[in-house]
């Protein structure tokens, strides 16, 4: 038993090292007919518009809300894709194997977009899978999410391609929002009220978005919610293409470590 676990390790990790040496040679290799991207599809998925914002993407969902992921991607579609999306995901629902892969593949340069909702972060098991080392985020607490009753507006808070162009004036609003504390080297490039609504991050040679709004609540007279705000799409468009552009690390980081110390560039 012993050799037997022994043995699908290794061919784990034979298969983890294939895909991450991909991504090193994807600028060598000729260009796929689409980009691709990986959507974990959580609950609340559906009201975030993923298949709306990325018509040009070949998108791969594994469901992400039951007891397990299912149709999580082959290795090689992982490690092609232009980014990943963790939508309202419990890490519970991952193997050990499949965190490793992901773990992996954002070490090794890719790009992962997190966002809430009701059964994540906190909730999520994120801390206790090793997922929550990914996030640029301190230590993550139960019950993290709070409804906001009237709704809080966003508002940008830094100058970043990201946020560059997006019309804040009709204040797209959240009701129910994670409140997460960014580490001393992310950066938060949009906020909610007071707190922190879009943070970014690194993790070795990967970028990591996270999202703490949820597309749940009631608007009131007069109130956008966000999921359908004109510049919410293009929010999505925006942080994908910080998540897949390829830029150096920061001096210092390591693949397997947590995010190096320093200002995150934009």
């Amino acid at each position: 038993m012993i050799k037997c676990k022994l043995t699908q390790r290794l061919v784990l990790a034979g298969m983890i090292a294939a895909g991450a040496m991909s991504i090193s040679a994807e600028t060598n290799a000729p260009a796929l007919a689409r980009p691709r991207a990986v959507i974990f599809f959580g609950t609340y998925t559906q009201w975030y518009k993923f298949d709306v914002a990325f018509p040009e993407f070949d998108l791969k969902i594994a469901n992400a809300h039951s007891e397990r992921v299912q149709d999580f991607p082959s290795v090689k579609t992982l490690f092609n894709s232009r980014f990943i999306v963790m939508s309202d995901i419990n890490g519970g629902e991952f193997s050990e194997g499949q965190i490793q892969q992901i773990k992996t593949y954002v070490e090794q340069g890719g790009g992962a977009f997190f966002l809430g909702g009701p059964f994540t972060y906190g909730l999520g098991q994120l801390k206790e899978k090793g997922l929550a080392a990914l996030l640029p985020v301190e230590e993550l607490q139960p019950f993290d999410l709070k409804w906001e009753k009237s709704g809080i507006s966003f508002s940008p808070v830094a100058e970043h391609k990201i946020v560059k162009g997006l019309d804040f004036g009709k204040q797209p609003t959240v009701w129910w929002i994670h409140r997460l504390k960014p580490r001393a080297d992310a950066q938060v490039v949009m906020k909610a009220g007071d707190y922190p609504a879009l943070i970014l991050g690194r993790c070795g040679k990967g970028k990591i978005a996270v999202f703490t709004g949820t597309p749940m609540g009631q608007p009131g007279q007069g109130q956008a919610p966000f999921w359908e705000w004109e510049g919410w799409l293009k929010l999505l468009q925006n942080t994908a293409a910080w998540l897949g552009q390829k830029e150096p690390a920061p001096s210092g980081s390591e693949p397997a470590k947590t995010p190096a110390a320093g200002e995150v560039k934009s």
